[in-house]
């Protein structure tokens, strides 16, 4: 598995096996998705996810945050939610970890368009326990 791309059910608690703690960081731009990596190259038990705002996926465009994970070098968590015509938009777009809210029948559908892909579908209980709106903690 790609770097940061670990296990998204650990609901970020570490264990005895040296998983490290997941800390998903919601991210809108460059700056704010590599000062949220700086944290993690603090602390070497924390795994950052990085992750869409809701919505933005259909006000900045799929393409605008496929490029911002590519830049900074790690995939960003696309919340799509209940859309799944975006879902499958992200995956043509090379997205590889997407965040749907949607009908479980349809999930069952997407997570097997997506593992063909060589990527992801995921759930909101499938990401860390710690969520934080922006890089620098607090609401």
């Amino acid at each position: 598995m790609a770097r940061g791309q670990g296990a998204a059910g650990s609901r970020g608690t570490t264990s005895a096996l040296n998983q490290r703690r997941q800390l998903a960081v919601v991210v809108r731009d460059r700056r704010e998705a590599e000062a949220a990596l700086v944290l993690e190259r603090r602390d070497g038990d924390l795994e950052v996810v990085l992750l869409s705002a809701p919505g933005a996926a259909s006000y900045v465009g799929l393409g605008y945050l496929h490029a911002l994970g590519e830049l900074v070098g790690r995939g960003i968590v696309v919340d799509c939610g209940e859309d799944a015509g975006l879902v499958l938009a992200g995956l043509r777009t090379g997205l590889k970890r997407l965040l749907f809210r949607g009908e479980w029948a349809v999930l069952v559908k997407l997570r097997e368009i997506a593992q063909q892909l060589d990527a992801a579908v995921l759930t909101p209980s499938e990401l860390p326990a710690e969520i934080r709106p922006h890089p620098w903690g607090g609401p």
